[in-house]
């Protein structure tokens, strides 16, 4: 199964050979660090079929998808967190990270990319519209995909509820709400555990609106 979300997260299959275990982990999976291709990864002891990559935010580290990257692999799905490269680099360091990976920050070189994308599942969150997330700029990246996939706004979220665990800066901007909402969207999408459901109940009460 693929599977793709978009916003600080990117998910899709991935398998390369020549691993070297950084630690091991007391629960049911071990963590890898691999400078090379710039990535930690999740690897469940008893790994479904389903594998996916976690992008850390802007100015961010994967240390920020921690949280999620052990609910997942506890759960067996293999999960990579990327480090991209940093954006002090300009316009060369955005290209290198949609080279990378496609980076789902809304930069003019990852909307160029976007038309190049084959269909997969796809889900898209998105928070309140604000500077941090440069106004929503992600519904140009939405236009320019060329296949049906599931957009959700998040009420009154904050653009750093997808970070877990959030780092110090974003403590203070974090909405515990959105960050819970988050983190059951997120597992719910990718386990099939009843998300068109869990989505159905929360647009009755509000938390989350479907967009077209």
């Amino acid at each position: 199964m693929m599977v793709h979300v978009i916003r600080m997260v990117i998910a899709l299959y991935l398998l390369l050979p020549g691993l070297v275990v950084a630690e091991v982990s007391p629960q049911s999976f071990r963590i890898v660090e691999d400078a090379r291709s710039r990535t930690v990864r999740y690897l469940p002891d008893e790994p479904s079929d389903i594998a996916m990559i976690l992008a850390h935010g802007f100015s961010r580290s994967p240390k920020q998808m921690a949280g999620h990257a052990t609910a997942l692999a506890e759960r067996g799905i293999t999960t990579w967190l990327p480090d991209l490269y940093s954006l002090m680099g300009g316009k060369r360091s955005r290209q290198k990270n949609v080279d990378f990976l496609l980076d789902a920050v809304p930069w003019d070189e990852t909307i160029d990319a976007a038309p190049r994308l084959q269909p997969l599942p796809l889900l898209s969150m998105t928070s309140e519209s604000s500077s941090m997330n440069a106004w929503l700029k992600v519904a140009k990246l939405h236009e320019v995909i060329r296949f049906d996939f599931t957009r959700l706004h998040l009420v009154g979220s904050s653009h750093v509820d997808p970070e877990n665990p959030p780092g110090t800066f974003s403590k203070a901007f974090a909405t515990e709400e959105g960050q819970e909402l988050y983190s059951q969207l997120l597992l719910r999408y990718v386990t099939h555990d009843d998300f068109d459901g869990f989505v159905a109940e929360q647009i009755k009460i509000g938390t989350v609106e479907k967009t077209p």
